[in-house]
């Protein structure tokens, strides 16, 4: 198995020593395996491969912090990038397992040097690993009272349900572990307020 290359050949700098972006190709709105050289003059300049990103405008001294670590650049559509470190920085994409018909992706990393594949819409965690989604469909009647009370908070009800039920199931997305189905804790105290209700109303019918 062959590990990704990158060109290494560094392209003219202007005159802050900030390589040009590449040329914009909607049909690619990722790039990568990318390493992080520095930010600066608002943009995201990367060794591997030698380019420079639109960072957005709240990147400041604390996105220093990855300079170094490999990682994902994505689009964020708007003009500007994101870059998220991988947190196993032995991470890979291995394009060859793409399954593009079920939206999976190859990677491969030390641990599993045999390749894996994930969702498409995360980046696997330590070792690879990330939580499968396993979620069941469930229709649900939902009542106009409860839809105009999510909305006087700026939620749709979806979303508060959502939030529920990681906060009464302790669901929690960490970037260690993703989980495929995006369900995430709003935090501790939300999830001890959820399962404290759960007791209170349904305590008497536990088994």
């Amino acid at each position: 198995m062959s590990t990704p290359t990158h060109a290494r050949n560094k392209p003219a700098t202007n005159e802050a020593g900030v390589p040009p972006a590449p040329p914009e190709d909607s049909s690619n709105r990722q790039v990568f395996d990318v390493l992080l050289e520095d930010v600066r003059d608002g943009k995201w300049v990367f060794a591997e491969p030698a380019m420079a990103l639109p960072a957005p405008p709240t990147a400041g001294e604390w996105a220093c912090g990855w300079a170094g670590q490999r990682g994902v650049a994505t689009s964020s559509g708007e003009g500007w990038w994101r870059f998220q470190a991988y947190h196993d920085q032995s991470l890979r994409r291995m394009p060859e397992l793409d399954d593009v018909a079920r939206d999976l992706i190859g990677w491969w990393c030390q641990s599993k040097p045999k390749g894996f594949v994930a969702p498409g819409h995360l980046v696997p965690g330590v070792a690879g690993g990330f939580v499968a989604d396993e979620a069941a469909a469930l229709t649900v009647q939902v009542p106009p009272e409860f839809v105009g009370l999510c909305e006087s908070y700026g939620m749709d009800a979806s979303a508060v349900l959502r939030g529920f039920m990681a906060d009464a199931a302790g669901l929690m997305n960490w970037v260690s572990c993703p989980r495929a189905d995006g369900f995430s804790s709003n935090g501790s105290d939300e999830r001890m307020m959820a399962q404290d209700y759960l007791e209170r109303a349904y305590g008497c019918r536990q088994f």
